[in-house]
């Protein structure tokens, strides 16, 4: 995993330093801006409550608070590195939450657990992983304010013209990303490429043809796939653009699940057939008619996720 970081930020030294106006910043009007604020002193008063050492189920029912309050603010705002950066704090406060819930049912005396540099995200969350304790509520929290600090930034960016340090760590974490993503999008395409995309269900009749490959070959590829876009999912901040390549991986294994269902072996072994079910009833035989279709548009779906990023991607 070392290599894949040293890997993933060795482009950045060969580049010319991500000017401010690079990064996904998007104005706001006087409302929006307005409401930002609100938002970023809700965060700071949940941080301070943090300080008062509460306990899990204080905690819980305070981060569910914060979460339902975010999610009725966010339809207001526009997508860009503020809306990502407050929705990126309040999705690493959830985990601390789950964090504190499963210390809460382990056994007294237990402390959080270690956590491993060597996995972390290259760039500033290694370095957060770095300089924290080590202990997996201490590199939460600190994820949290992190994208807090950047959320305060750009919001002070946007009031005064003024650039303070965080927005050039923003610009090269924001470059991170997009190398992260491009990686798992390229990675998406090997499963579209193995697939048939069809458009219509006309298209589809007329063919009839599920893949390119057979579904052993497609399972053992997708079974790669989707560790590897998983793992740089974890890495990714909470926007559209994670939202879409989740989207495309959750298709494409939807599809190979009934893919599954209605594959039948060319060969199938004596010992098989006696817990091999032969008849099925009418209404089953009529549900699994539908089901190469069903596999169809879930292609369909990954595919157009898989496009809708990659044009997220070059915005």
């Amino acid at each position: 995993m070392k290599r894949l970081s040293i890997a993933l930020l060795a482009p950045l030294f060969v580049l010319p330093l991500v000017s401010q106006g690079q990064t996904r910043r998007t104005w706001l009007d006087a409302k929006q801006l307005a409401k930002a604020e609100r938002l970023i002193q809700q965060f700071e008063q949940f941080d301070n409550f943090m300080n008062s050492g509460p306990d899990p189920a204080q905690y819980k029912a305070r981060v569910g608070k914060l979460s339902d309050d975010f999610s009725r603010a966010a339809g207001r705002l526009p997508e860009g590195d503020l809306k990502t950066d407050m929705a990126t704090a309040v999705y690493w406060y959830e985990q601390l939450a789950l964090s504190l819930n499963h210390l809460a049912g382990s056994r007294a005396g237990a402390t959080s657990g270690n956590v491993g540099c060597d996995n972390e995200r290259p760039g500033a969350y290694q370095k957060l992983c770095e300089c924290t304790s080590g202990s997996t509520h201490d590199l939460l929290w600190a994820k949290a304010r992190l994208h807090i600090d950047w959320a305060r930034a750009g919001i002070a960016f946007q009031k005064t013209g003024k650039v303070q340090r965080p927005l050039d760590d923003v610009a090269v974490e924001r470059r991170i990303d997009q190398m992260l993503a491009a990686r798992a999008i390229e990675s998406l395409k090997v499963l579209e490429s193995e697939v048939i995309i069809y458009r219509s269900l006309g298209d589809f009749e007329a063919a009839g043809k599920l893949a390119r490959v057979p579904l052993a070959v497609f399972k053992e590829d997708l079974l790669k796939v989707s560790a590897d876009t998983e793992s740089t999912l974890s890495w990714l901040p909470q926007n559209l653009l994670k939202s879409e390549i989740s989207n495309a991986l959750h298709s494409f294994q939807d599809g190979a699940y009934w893919w599954e269902q209605i594959d039948q072996p060319r060969v199938v072994k004596v010992s098989e057939l006696a817990s091999r079910d032969l008849y099925r009833s009418s209404s089953e035989a009529a549900l699994l008619t539908t089901v190469p279709y069903t596999v169809a548009v879930h292609w369909r779906h990954g595919s157009n996720y898989i496009h809708q990023a990659e044009r997220m991607l070059n915005q």
